[in-house]
């Protein structure tokens, strides 16, 4: 009958050494559990087969997930330049109309009022048709589609009407917070400098327990480590002290104001801020 009985783990001097298990059953051609040495190596085999397709399907699953967010990235990155392109063509599309309306104006107050009822009879007398015609002859903004409609203000550009755009609000941006403003920093800008609402910062020099960290304009995305809660302008004796973004919260891209910096540094601004767990929603 088998020995079954195991060897102290611990060895002549008292060195430690662990006991050896088989993998299934024991070494004894006699002992009903029996295991031949085919049997072991078919069992590890199987089971290095087993490890192998897990990592597989983990390493396959790894990397479907990864494409998933470059394609998401690369939609939201699309998106952002065909917005931006969108917003350019409207703002050209209003100065147009702008510069338009003010050449017309000069020419006409260089008429006398003779001439500018004379001509006043005879636009009257004109169909919509040859209106437009005279206008686009003479470089003015005519009839528009429907599309056009709500991008430009029939009344802008005039004295009597202005066109104001409206800047961002103070804190505007945020869509989340970490609790208790864990998500904001105060900020000290050296003067002279002004910064706006959303504008994206870079820390030069760490806070310490009684001086805020010192803070300079984003030039590039790989600067973009805060994101400006306020805007304002610096004075010589005090700088400017602001309050600032710097992790662990939401922001409203749209709200976020790049400035100088270009698109493609925009993309990498958006990794940036998302390293230190500033998200940007779209």
């Amino acid at each position: 009958m088998a020995d079954h009985t195991k060897e102290n783990p611990t060895t002549k001097g008292g060195e430690h050494r662990p006991v050896e298990r088989p993998i299934a059953g024991t070494s004894d051609p006699r002992d009903p559990g029996y295991v031949s040495d085919d049997q072991r190596r078919t069992q590890k085999q199987n089971d290095e087969k087993m490890r192998h397709e897990n990592e597989e399907i983990q390493k396959k699953a790894r990397e479907r997930a990864r494409e998933y967010s470059d394609k998401l990235f690369e939609a939201q990155q699309q998106q952002l330049a065909d917005e931006q392109k969108a917003l350019k063509e409207r703002r050209e599309l209003v100065q147009k109309h702008q510069d338009d309306r003010r050449k017309e104006d000069e020419r006409r107050a260089a008429l006398s009022p003779a001439e500018r009822l004379e001509e006043d009879e005879k636009r009257a007398s004109r169909t919509p048709e040859e209106i437009a015609k005279d206008n686009e002859e003479k470089g003015i903004v005519g009839f528009v589609t429907p599309e056009q409609m709500d991008q430009i203000n029939q009344l802008a550009g005039t004295p009597s009407y202005p066109l104001y755009n409206e800047t961002a609000h103070p804190t505007e941006m945020v869509l989340t917070e970490a609790n208790g403003q864990r998500s904001r920093a105060y900020a000290y800008l050296a003067d002279p400098v002004t910064i706006k609402v959303g504008q994206p910062l870079k820390q030069t020099v760490a806070p310490t327990s009684n001086t805020p960290g010192t803070f300079v304009p984003a030039a590039v995305g790989a600067d973009c480590s805060a994101i400006a809660l306020y805007g304002g302008t610096s004075n010589p004796t005090n700088g400017l002290r602001i309050a600032v973004l710097v992790r662990d919260c939401e922001i409203n891209g749209y709200c976020i104001n790049w400035g100088a910096i270009t698109v493609p540094e925009q993309a990498i601004g958006l990794t940036t801020l998302a390293a230190a767990g500033i998200i940007v929603r779209y």
